[in-house]
């Protein structure tokens, strides 16, 4: 997937446990087997976990977990008023 606006949670912990932190509108630039690169209006911590909600073509949410595994700050002019952070994830597997 290329470019897909989504939403985003910043959380501490995992299950029943687990609180969030932020949330926020990104901008996904790719997503794939591998990870995430995502453009976001906060800077997350590395090793921050990152729920991602994206619809699909069928109108359906997926949610996915992503573990951050770094962060840049990047010159990107469009939509936002100061540089946003890119950041690079790895999917946590439950």
């Amino acid at each position: 997937m290329l470019r897909r606006a989504c939403s985003y949670e910043m959380i501490e912990g995992l299950g029943e446990d687990s609180i969030v932190i932020h949330q926020g509108e990104a901008l996904a630039l790719n997503i794939c087997s591998e990870g995430i690169l995502l453009l976001m209006d906060q800077v997350p911590q590395v090793q921050q976990l990152i729920e991602i909600h994206t619809a699909n073509s069928k109108k359906s949410h997926i949610l996915t977990l992503f573990e951050v595994c770094w962060t840049r700050q990047i010159q990107y002019p469009f939509r936002f008023p100061a540089a946003p952070p890119l950041y690079g994830g790895q999917e946590v597997r439950l």
